[in-house]
């Protein structure tokens, strides 16, 4: 098997586990929070990065990172694997699934407006109609695909959704400028969540041992989607072009509907159909400019 193909097998399988969050949260609403949830959750990422990188003989080199790669680290982490999941977990918690999911994929466009105001990036007709979508998907999920029915049923719940979307956006931008090992520092990623969360959940709620369904969700997620996967996925990007690979990523909201409407029976509407093929479509968008931009760069390189 070519190293393309199997990376694309390696992001079917990403983009599989990813779109699961989903309905693995809704197993573990038993006896957790969503503070309680987070903190549990992001034990078993740290734990599974730390036995990758134990392994991989990386687990040292963040003693060798200068104060400025220090900094960088805490901040880029605090802000995408604790308040990122932390604002998910909540929207999981108490929103409809779908609303959920199509304001969290909204990210690749705050990223992509993020780039123009702090890096300067031209702010090109793609971008615009790339926004334009992906606004009007969320209108008309939120609508039901009637303007008579446009209702922000639970608008502070929604707004910590799009505080999720927008601190994930962050967390790529912070990305691109960390150059360090992916795997050990993906160990100093949720040390910092593992710790922010436990003193959440001690100053907003209390600690206590999952039960029944609950580990195997914290241990799903924690270990499997957040953890093992990206580095998965980091993997799979080494292995081929990323412009064969991005694309995937933005038809993760639609399997993670299918799993809602099967396993949950979630309704339906029209309307959600709708505006998940605008966010894909926008998403595409984003994706489409970014290949550019690396393509762009590499020539001008030559």
């Amino acid at each position: 098997m070519t190293a393309q193909r199997q990376g694309i097998l390696i992001a079917l399988f990403c983009v599989l586990v990813w779109a699961s969050t989903a309905s693995v949260l809704r197993l573990s609403h038993n006896s957790l929070d969503h503070f309680q949830f987070l903190f549990w959750s992001s034990l078993f990422s740290l734990i599974a990065v730390t036995v990758v990188s134990f392994y991989k003989g990386t687990l040292s080199t963040p003693f060798k990172y200068r104060r400025i790669d220090w900094v960088m680290t805490i901040g880029v982490g605090f802000v995408g694997t604790f308040l990122y999941y932390l604002f998910l977990y909540e929207g999981f918690s108490e929103g409809k699934g779908i609303n959920v999911i199509i304001i969290q994929y909204t990210w690749p466009l705050m990223l992509s407006f993020l780039s123009v105001f702090l890096f300067k990036e031209s702010l090109n007709w793609r971008k615009v109609i790339a926004t334009t979508l992906g606004l009007c998907a969320v209108v008309i999920v939120l609508s039901k695909g009637s303007v008579d029915d446009f209702s922000l049923q639970n608008p502070r719940l929604l707004g910590f959704v799009a505080l999720g979307a927008l601190c994930f956006a962050i967390f790529n931008l912070g990305m691109k400028h960390l150059k360090l090992e992916a795997t050990s520092l993906f160990v100093v990623f949720f040390s910092v969540a593992t710790l922010c969360s436990f003193i959440a959940m001690l100053i907003k709620s209390k600690f206590i041992w999952p039960q029944g369904l609950d580990w195997f969700s914290v241990i799903f997620v924690g270990a499997l989607i957040n953890g093992l996967a990206d580095l998965i996925w980091m993997w799979a990007l080494r292995k081929s072009d990323a412009s064969c690979l991005a694309p995937f990523v933005y038809f993760t909201p639609i399997l993670a509907m299918m799993y809602l409407m099967v396993f949950f029976h979630e309704p339906f509407y029209p309307a959600y159909g709708i505006g998940l093929v605008l966010i894909v479509i926008s998403g595409l968008l984003s994706t489409n400019m970014k290949v550019r931009l690396l393509k762009r760069k590499k020539i001008q390189a030559a």
